[in-house]
C-alpha cells in the first residue's frame, strides 16, 4: 500500500508492508534489484475463463510458453525488428502487452 497523500505524511505504521510516497519514491536508499532465473513451467499468470460455457475453469500459463508465444506473434506476425520503435499503448491492468517487445530489445 501506498500513500500518495501529498499535505505531510499521514500515519501509516498501522498498516502492513504501508510506505508514504515521498518514501517510495525518495532515491535515498535504493536497494539494488535482485533477478532470479526462474524453470521454463514457472507459473506467470493464473486466469480463470469467463464462464460462458459452464463453470470458470481455472488456467494457469507457465513464463515460458507465454514468452515465446508473445515473441512467435511480434517476429512472424508483425516482422519486428530490434531497430524499430514502438508506440505501444496498453490498459494498466495489462502490463504484459509490454513485456514481448522489452525481450527483444526494441524501443518502446
Amino acid at each position: 500500500v501506498v500513500s500518495y497523500i501529498s499535505d505531510g505524511k499521514c500515519d501509516v505504521s498501522g498498516i502492513p508492508k504501508a510506505v508514504n510516497w515521498e518514501d517510495f519514491i525518495s532515491k535515498d536508499d535504493d536497494p539494488p534489484l535482485d533477478f532470479e532465473q526462474l524453470p521454463f513451467d514457472h507459473p506467470l499468470y493464473v486466469m480463470f475463463s469467463s464462464g460462458t460455457t459452464g463453470k470458470p475453469k481455472c488456467m494457469v500459463q507457465s513464463s515460458g510458453g507465454v514468452l515465446l508465444n508473445h515473441l512467435k506473434e511480434l517476429i512472424l506476425s508483425t516482422d519486428v525488428k530490434r531497430s524499430d520503435v514502438l508506440n505501444y499503448i496498453t490498459a494498466s491492468e495489462r502490463p504484459q502487452n509490454v513485456i514481448p517487445p522489452v525481450s527483444l530489445c526494441i524501443t518502446i
